[in-house]
């Protein structure tokens, strides 16, 4: 004979190994992405878009105009974190009192 509702606990069944396969999927995702970060930033300098013209941005103050061509962040750097600059220029408008 047949229950009425019987397929419900199946479903309902699936429905929550679904919801551990997605947990489950997620978790180890997170976990490989953080690892590849960790030996990303571990291996040495790391060039980091658009580094360069936020510094320079930051570092563009009335007269003074400032332009980096690359940056990146050396996180193994014994005396802490170094970002290292390549191809940076000031331009002094003005006259300089040196």
């Amino acid at each position: 004979m047949h229950k009425p509702g019987g397929a419900e606990p199946r479903k309902a069944k699936d429905k929550k190994s679904r919801r551990f396969r997605l947990r489950y999927f997620v978790l180890v995702f997170l976990v490989c992405l953080l690892a590849g970060l960790l030996a990303l930033f571990a291996s040495g300098p790391v060039r980091i878009p658009m580094l360069g013209s936020l510094l320079a941005y930051q570092g563009t103050r009335g007269p003074v105009e400032l332009s980096v061509a690359r940056a990146s962040v050396d996180f193994t750097a014994a005396a802490g974190i170094n970002i290292i600059l390549e191809d940076a220029r000031a331009d002094i408008k003005g006259a300089s009192p040196v």
